[in-house]
């Protein structure tokens, strides 16, 4: 009996070191679930866009930063400040593995200042790795991602911010935090008015059959896919004291290596009154855009005037008498 008493102790420490050892081993370090914080900031390095050019205009004046202290003058003596409203309300990320392998999609809703200083924070799950992340910020509810080509479509284009980051996850790590930037994404098209709004004038309507509407959410790069901008703005009683400006929105495409800048191909702008009489309208063709900066064109919109480019031909319906002639006798 003291024989087996002795082995079956024995016995059971082996076993017991045994299953610790199996349970040891199938908890692999690279399996280990790391979860990631990444924190968000808007980079909004430019700060105005200012052009003195009449319709139809150039291009557009090289952007001052606004942390470019050698730029000199006061805010007064450098023009006033032109940014696009950011109204963000959505993130779209795509992660990739370290070759750009996709491997899937989320989009998160977001809340941004409207001062637009803010900053968003968004959690995920890894396991030990290298992947690359890519963030698309904006307010479109109607944008589609498609796996195939990683392209996100707009029905409409608005304040976009697009920015990436390649990582390693450390599986020795429970926790890690890592700061993306995201850059303005968009170019955009305003035009200035000299006039103020008269009041027959009751909306105001920029169409255009070339508006860049995609961008691959892995690079960051615009195809050359477009959709038709309608664009239609109805005043409002203050607007009439003041002067109205109108913009618009695109994503840039790359540009041919023998082109200077991308280009919408024509706009096409029209003052209307309330029942869609034109009172002033004309077309602007060859509009250059840029990343990141604002194609701005100055002059009159809204007052009416003869349809510029085209001549209005009147036809008096009224006879003015009539000149008499006899027919020859026929021989």
């Amino acid at each position: 009996m003291k024989k087996y008493a002795v082995i079956l102790p024995l016995g059971l420490l082996l076993w017991a070191s045994c299953e610790q050892n199996s349970v040891s081993d199938s908890i692999h370090p690279e399996n280990q679930v790391v979860e990631v914080t990444f924190n968000l900031t808007l980079r909004q390095d430019v700060a105005e866009f200012r052009s003195t050019r009449g319709l139809p205009g150039g291009l557009p004046d090289e952007p001052i930063s606004k942390n470019n202290e050698d730029a000199g003058g006061t805010e007064e003596e450098e023009g006033e400040e032109t940014q696009p409203t950011v109204t963000l309300s959505y993130v779209d990320y795509a992660i990739y593995d370290a070759e750009g392998t996709y491997i899937r999609h989320e989009r998160k809703e977001i809340s941004v200042k409207p001062d637009g200083s803010a900053s968003f924070s968004l959690q995920e799950a890894f396991t030990a790795g290298v992947y690359k992340i890519c963030f698309l910020a904006h307010n479109v509810e109607g944008a589609q991602f498609s796996e195939e080509d990683n392209l996100v479509t707009f029905p409409t284009v608005s304040d976009t911010f697009w920015g990436n980051d390649e990582f390693e996850i450390d599986a020795s790590l429970t926790n890690q935090e890592i700061p993306v930037s995201i850059r303005r994404a968009i170019a955009g098209v305003e035009f200035r008015p000299t006039d103020h709004v008269p009041e027959q004038i009751h909306h105001f309507n920029i169409e255009s059959s070339g508006l860049y509407n995609t961008i691959n959410l892995l690079d960051g790069i615009a195809s050359d896919a477009t959709t038709e901008l309608n664009y239609s703005y109805i005043f409002k009683e203050e607007d009439r004291e003041k002067l109205v400006s109108q913009t618009f929105y695109t994503f840039v495409p790359e540009k041919l290596p023998e082109s200077d800048a991308a280009c919408i191909d024509a706009v096409t702008i029209s003052a209307l009154t309330e029942e869609d009489g034109i009172e002033r309208t004309r077309t602007i063709a060859e509009i250059p855009i840029y990343r990141n900066k604002i194609t701005r064109y100055t002059g009159t919109l809204y007052t009416p005037s003869i349809v510029d480019g085209e001549l209005t031909v009147e036809i008096e319906t009224e006879w003015d008498g009539y000149i008499d002639k006899e027919l020859d006798s026929e021989e």
